[in-house]
């Protein structure tokens, strides 16, 4: 993506909000320099890597857990130890100057038991590798030099399911039997945000895990919400009776370039583009104003499939908006501008939502600009 191309607002947006320079760059389709470039000409001021480790992992005892480390604990016992997942644990090491241990010269392991586990039990290799107390690639290492073929995720996933080591948490299994608006809300955020996995025949949202625990709420789930990299968490559902239903909505499996718009009804359309615009959307307010000193809005959804977003911009019956495809990465924008359209889509959106029906941090942002003075002035010459 050329830097013509590329909302240097939206970029400063999104790096105020935590994003790394490098993540920007991955994102645009640009280089790392070139992100930082541009944000230093516009006077932000550029995080070092120390705090941006923070902001990406929180406050994590990153020296500790290297401590430890090299005392030699493994990854999954930290993770174990500090309440945190393996994952997390290994990435926030790879940014420091530690040297992951590389096969299993360091452990004295009975490999025909473990051997006898993962082919007979069919124990997890990370069960395996928190019982001997080594991380899983020593395992997985050590099964592959003696000629084991190696399950995947899923294998083992269905596997764990079907000898109860992996038990179903609570849910409301009705909740999308009927529309209201709490499904609705949710539905919006699985066709933004979520994946569906029909073999496993699970579900899983991705976002801020703060939000991701209201909607395990609505969903009357007891289910764990995870730790992700980049401030990010995942909720995963597993229930088959609703994965079907799902799929009866019109998502499927790698959804993007073929989702189609569901058939909801009037009432709860606001509810459910508000979770899809909170998933994949984007309100922008930049700098420039208008001839009545109003700073210009811009709000915009992303999807790879073009029919559904013709469709979105049907069913909202407002005066603008466009779909523009973006060439370099096939992924088409919904995009609204004008003062009068962002305005009546915040009204469809957000009018008397409840709390734990939104995510905060988009509707903080509508908020301060619908109230500041120089907006509060013009809508009352306007209306």
């Amino acid at each position: 993506m050329g830097n013509a191309n590329i909302n240097w607002d939206e970029v400063i947006s999104l790096y105020k909000n935590g994003y790394s320079a490098n993540r920007l760059g991955i994102m645009y389709n640009c280089k790392c320099d070139t992100v930082i470039h541009n944000l230093s000409k516009r006077g932000i001021r550029i995080r070092g890597r120390d705090e941006q480790r923070l902001l990406t992992y929180g406050i994590k005892p990153i020296e500790e857990w290297k401590r430890l480390y090299k005392q030699g604990l493994s990854l999954y016992k930290i993770a174990d130890q500090y309440g945190t997942s393996y994952d997390i644990v290994r990435d926030a090491l790879r940014k420091t100057d530690i040297v992951f241990r590389i096969g299993n010269t360091k452990y004295n392991l009975p490999w025909d038991k473990i051997i006898y586990m993962y082919v007979h039990q069919k124990e997890s290799i990370k069960r395996i590798a928190k019982i001997y107390g080594c991380d899983p690639i020593v395992i997985s290492d050590g099964l592959k030099r003696h000629d084991i073929e190696i399950r995947n995720n899923q294998e083992q996933c269905l596997i764990d399911r079907l000898n109860g080591k992996r038990p179903y948490n609570e849910l409301n299994e009705h909740f999308f039997d009927k529309w209201n608006h709490e499904m609705a809300y949710v539905l919006g955020w699985i066709y933004s945000d979520g994946n569906i996995h029909k073999k496993l025949n699970q579900f899983n949202i991705c976002t801020e895990p703060d939000h991701l625990v209201k909607l395990a709420s609505i969903l009357k789930s007891s289910a764990k919400v995870t730790s992700c990299t980049d401030f990010a968490g995942k909720l995963t559902i597993s229930r088959k009776s609703v994965v079907k239903k799902l799929l009866d909505y019109g998502l499927a499996p790698n959804k993007t370039k073929t989702i189609k718009f569901p058939d909801v009804p009037c009432e709860y359309l606001g509810d459910f583009v508000r979770g899809y615009f909170e998933g994949d959307g984007c309100v922008t307010v930049g700098k420039d104003t208008n001839r009545k000193k109003v700073p210009r809005i811009r709000v915009s959804f992303v999807s790879s499939s073009r029919v559904f977003l013709d469709e979105l911009k049907k069913r909202l019956e407002l005066g603008g908006g466009g779909v523009y495809l973006n060439k370099n990465t096939s992924v088409y924008f919904l995009m609204y501008s004008g003062f009068l359209d962002v305005f009546k889509l915040y009204r469809i959106m957000y009018d008397n939502v409840n709390s734990n029906m939104c995510l905060e941090r988009k509707l903080k942002k509508f908020y301060e600009y619908f109230n500041s003075q120089n907006v509060v002035n013009y809508m009352k010459e306007r209306w």
